[in-house]
């Protein structure tokens, strides 16, 4: 686990889920580190813009407050800049995630040791029909 992802608990402690999940399935190497840290790097920053985000009462529009040089205040409403910062930080997960098979349009692109060795479908066909 590189220092930076030592550092920041959220990160960390996804490192530490993902890291044994992929290891499981076969499809982590020590090469994978990397993107790996940028996975859990990104996913801690999402996790922090969503809960700003929930601290603001999930508001859609913020006003943006200018005083003038002759002391008036211009208020001018916009978009939570939060919002766009959590749709770049969730399409950048899910790009990670992507990278290592978990996401349902990748996994079938991603061959890991586990689904290789067990179908859940193949209990299925094995229970007998009441």
């Amino acid at each position: 686990m590189p220092d930076f992802i030592k550092d920041d608990p959220l990160a960390a402690e996804r490192w530490r889920v993902l890291s044994f999940r992929l290891a499981q399935a076969g499809v982590l190497t020590e090469a994978h580190g990397e993107i790996l840290s940028l996975l859990c790097a990104s996913w801690a920053d999402l996790q922090r813009s969503r809960q700003q985000f929930a601290e603001m009462g999930y508001r859609q529009l913020v006003v943006d407050e200018t005083t003038m040089p002759n002391g008036e205040i211009r208020r001018k409403v916009k978009t939570n800049p939060l919002i766009g910062r959590i749709e770049k930080q969730a399409y950048q997960v899910a790009r990670f995630l992507g990278e290592f098979g978990l996401t349902p349009m990748t996994s079938a692109k991603v061959a890991a040791k586990e689904a290789l060795l067990h179908d859940p479908f193949d209990d299925l066909l094995d229970e007998p029909i009441q």
